[in-house]
């Protein structure tokens, strides 16, 4: 019975470093596209979406926003794509509504 839970237990250890993995590299990509001035406030706002998105996923078990899940009970995984895309078209639209109401009030 012991050795079962080290077993399990090191499944968990990977899959945490694979989350952990994952995030880190997106978030690698926006740190370096950070670096021209004219993406840095809709990179600020996918960020920020990404990350509250993340903790939603994981926090409330919502399996469309993991960036990483296991799947066919544990032995395989999956990256989904809807957790980058979705935070990057709030952020670009968000973008938008911003400069649109930016343009009115002018």
């Amino acid at each position: 019975m012991y050795l079962i839970g080290v077993i399990i237990g090191q499944g968990f250890k990977i899959e945490f470093l694979s989350i952990l993995g994952t995030i880190c590299l997106v978030l690698g990509v926006c740190l370096v596209a950070l670096r021209e001035k004219k993406w840095r406030v809709t990179v600020n706002i996918f960020m920020t979406i990404f990350l509250i998105g993340q903790a939603i996923a994981y926090g409330f078990h919502v399996e469309f926003l993991k960036s990483y899940a296991s799947i066919n009970d544990g032995s395989g995984s999956s990256y989904s794509i809807v957790s980058v895309v979705f935070p990057l078209i709030l952020a670009f639209v968000s973008k938008y509504i911003y400069r649109v109401l930016n343009k009115k009030s002018n």
